[in-house]
């Protein structure tokens, strides 16, 4: 789901009474997860409940120290702590979760990868580069052979390299 979507928010850390500092620190922990968000729309998951996480184990330090309110410190604990499991989860997630390039995006990722680096790049640069969104083994070869089709890259030689270079712009003529 997206952030914005009905029934996926930001929780407000439950009702716990807060006291004197308590509310910045957790206003500022969900503002810094909603940065994240927007950085990388893949974590928003699991950003979602680090707010309301760190409203609970703050709750649970406030109690074991026998308060009525969850005090700033208790607060900033409770947020170093979900911060610290968040980053966690975000590191097993990158490392497993991975995404694949069906053959239209794998085009556009040629497209946008020709033009980041100037307009041409190496068969090696390009192998390298690629390895990650590979399920198969031959969807870089089907992009560039489709791309090659549609005349928008070519092969070419830079000294002793081979790569491919952009023909046109890399972008769609009108009325396509």
């Amino acid at each position: 789901m997206s952030p914005g979507q009905p029934g996926r928010s930001r929780n407000d850390g439950g009702s716990s009474s807060r006291g004197s500092g308590a509310q910045e620190v957790f206003e500022a922990l969900v503002q810094e997860m909603a940065a994240l968000e927007r950085s990388n729309p893949g974590h928003y998951e699991l950003s979602i409940r680090v707010g309301e996480n760190a409203a609970r184990l703050a709750t649970v330090v406030a109690v074991g120290r026998q308060s009525s309110t969850v005090d700033r410190g208790d607060i900033g604990w409770g947020a170093a702590l979900a911060k610290l499991t968040f980053r966690a989860a975000v590191g097993v997630f990158d490392k497993c979760m991975r995404t694949y390039l069906d053959l239209g995006g794998a085009c556009e990722w040629l497209i946008e990868e020709l033009v980041w680096r100037g307009g041409w790049i190496s068969r090696r640069d390009l192998n390298r580069a690629f390895r990650k969104f590979t399920k198969q083994g031959y969807e870089l070869d089907r992009a560039v052979k489709w791309l090659q089709a549609e005349e928008r890259i070519r092969s070419t030689g830079r000294g002793k390299a081979w790569g491919y270079e952009l023909v046109s712009d890399g972008f769609p003529e009108r009325g396509s």
